[in-house]
């Protein structure tokens, strides 16, 4: 459990560094901070570096890629959901792949997801 409660705090101090809450701004450490929670076992926190490497600077679409590809692998709804998303509209510099697009969809679908489910339908009517 104590790791539990390590993952815990480190996310919220990350958190906290990326958006400035409370503290100075400090995406290195903030991305510092969330690159231990997720060897620690945290999917999210492999989500939100993807997400920091994508929109934050300095940016790393690479990076971000690969820890969001890591976050879906652990099941993260958001990051399967924002994978179809990248790989059905060719964001982030990815190549259209509706294939690639459809399996994160089903994945995040299976899950629960109403947005993957209402994208899985878009795209069979395309």
């Amino acid at each position: 459990m104590k790791s539990a409660s390590r993952i815990i705090e480190l996310h919220n101090l990350a958190a906290r560094l990326g958006s400035g809450d409370g503290v100075k701004r400090n995406i290195g450490l903030s991305r510092k901070h969330y690159a231990q929670a997720a060897r620690l076992g945290s999917g999210h926190a492999y989500y939100e570096l993807g997400m920091s490497y994508l929109c934050d600077k300095p940016k790393s679409i690479d990076k971000g890629l690969r820890y969001l590809k890591r976050a879906a692998s652990s099941s993260i709804v958001d990051a399967q959901q924002l994978l179809g998303d990248m790989y059905a509209r060719g964001m982030f510099g990815q190549t259209k792949n509706l294939r690639a697009a459809l399996l994160w969809y089903r994945k995040a679908a299976a899950r629960g997801d109403k947005r993957a489910k209402a994208a899985i339908k878009e795209l069979r009517n395309t």
